[in-house]
């Protein structure tokens, strides 16, 4: 099996061996249940692959709820979000890199080979519960328990690469499921599988999205369009918790998909994972690539990820120039709040000061996101200039 390829995004050979993987192994009456017997291998989770393509949505995926088709709903959303307008992160690595996300297998076996009771446990953070889940390993391939079969099911607390600017979400995942595949390095890769309440899910995307649109609004224009428009939003360009959890859009993208006992409807969801094995415990995380998406300050930041050459910080976020500051101007107390008056395009401006939430339109020849940005009367927008 080879390994990640070097973006961390590449998985085809391993989708194309899962079913052989859960055909192989997968305990026929989903009851592994101990007891337990062995010392526990700990693998440092040094990738996660959040599914952002048609092939990764459905070969991550499994029937976790028995009805013949594989599930995972949450998958469609990460989609949507890489292809209207790129805002799934790609810094995954590199918040691992930093520390911001560090989550473990733990797998207690008599033998990694073969052994027919196997105890899984996916630690979201060192101190946080989790729920261990049995398996067995088959010639070094693991797969646990189904969760559509089984009464023991996993639980994991989750922490997760998902909006661009923002930091992980963290969210528990029931009905755990998980396969492992060995990397041939001393490590497996792996899919992980389960589902999501629809309440924590809905607070933890708001969370996401609200600090993604705070930290670069430019980048992020389509997305608060496109909930303002499905909304009741006042349309000043803030999105309240209410019109979030009220939006129709969301709603229907966020809605579960299956049940679980024990918990209800849960939206189902699966994502891949690369485990670097840990010598007594010891990991050693990967180099940080990008500085500008790790979730901490460091290098020359000001701000965590904003300031000293990575994106301007956002109103009161700390600056030692004006350079560092999506206004354009450091006060005594940190970044002043962006204006329609400020000099440079800021906020959700089509162009310096003009269009967007701004009562000033584009004249022609600058730039705009609609023809309502542009002077009214003669101009529209074409190819994203006022014409």
């Amino acid at each position: 099996m080879a390994a990640f390829e070097a973006d961390g995004r590449t998985m085809s050979r391993w989708i194309a061996v899962s079913a052989l993987v859960v055909a192989a192994c997968t305990p026929s009456d989903g009851q592994v249940t101990g007891p337990y017997t062995g010392p526990t291998a700990r693998y440092f989770i040094d990738d996660i692959v959040i599914p952002s393509t048609p092939d990764e949505i459905s070969g991550f995926a499994s029937d976790l709820d028995g009805d013949k088709r594989v599930d995972n709903v949450f998958g469609q959303v990460t989609r949507t979000l890489k292809t209207w307008g790129d805002d799934l992160t790609s810094g995954g690595r590199d918040m691992i890199a930093s520390g911001v996300i560090r989550s473990f297998i733990e797998l207690q076996a008599d033998d990694l080979s073969d052994d027919d009771s196997v105890a899984i446990t996916y630690v979201g953070a060192d101190g946080e519960a989790a729920v261990e889940i049995g398996g067995r390993m088959t010639n070094g391939t693991l797969a646990s328990n189904r969760s559509r079969t089984s009464d023991h099911r996993g639980r994991a607390r989750l922490h997760l690469p998902v909006f661009l600017d923002a930091d992980p979400i963290e969210i528990d995942l029931y009905g755990l499921e998980m396969d492992l595949q060995p990397d041939g390095q001393g490590g497996f890769h792996g899919f992980v599988r389960g589902g999501m309440r629809g309440a924590d899910l809905m607070e933890a995307t708001f969370a996401g999205v609200e600090q993604m649109f705070a930290a670069n609004p430019g980048e992020h224009k389509g997305l608060r369009e496109l909930i303002e428009v499905t909304s009741t939003s006042s349309g000043d360009g803030v999105i309240t918790h209410d019109e979030f959890f009220n939006n129709a859009l969301i709603k229907s993208l966020l809605t579960p998909d299956i049940d679980m006992p024990d918990v209800g409807k849960v939206m189902s969801f699966a994502f891949g994972v690369h485990l670097k094995a840990c010598p007594d415990g010891v990991c050693t995380p990967p180099t940080i690539e990008d500085r500008c998406r790790d979730r901490v300050r460091d290098g020359a930041e000001t701000g965590v990820d904003c300031g000293g050459g990575c994106l301007p910080c956002a109103a009161a976020g700390a600056c030692l120039a004006g350079d560092d500051c999506q206004s354009g101007t450091c006060g005594s107390n940190g970044c002043t709040a962006p204006s329609c008056s400020d000099g440079v395009e800021s906020g959700f401006e089509a162009d310096v000061d003009c269009g967007g939430l701004c009562a000033k339109k584009c004249e022609q020849g600058q730039h705009c996101d609609h023809t309502s940005d542009c002077v009214t009367g003669f101009l529209m927008c074409v190819t994203g200039t006022c014409n």
